[in-house]
Order: C-alpha cells, then structure tokens, then sequence
C-alpha cells in the first residue's frame, strides 16, 4: 500500500476520491511545506487546518498530470 500510494502521488496521478491524498494536495506539500502533511487522507489536516485544497484549473498540475 505504501509503494502504491508514494509512486502514485510522485508521479502525479490525482486521485479524485474523497479523502484520499492526491498528487494535488501532495504537490502543494513539497511546494510550501506548510499544508496538506496527511499519509493517505486529508482528514487529519483538515481537522488541524492545515488542509489546502489543489485548483482543479491550476496549469502547472494539470500539465503534469498529462
């Protein structure tokens, strides 16, 4: 599950699905290293409010994601 979910967000495969972590929230961890430090889910940054949530429309992912 480990190898899945780290080569999975690395390689920018946004998973879509409440309340996994996805490429999206990952990539905005390595980014500011101030948000989104959940493993697998988002639920524990949101309830610490740490959680921010990707822009569906941002550019920068999405040209990574193809």
């Amino acid at each position: 599950m480990e190898g899945i979910w780290t080569a999975s967000n690395h390689d920018c495969i946004n998973c879509n699905m409440w309340p996994i972590m996805g490429a999206g929230y990952h990539t905005i961890h390595h980014t500011t290293y101030k948000h989104n430090y959940g493993h697998y889910t988002i639920c524990m940054d949101w309830v610490f409010g740490s959680l921010k949530v990707p822009l569906a429309e941002d550019s920068s992912f999405n040209e990574k994601a193809k």
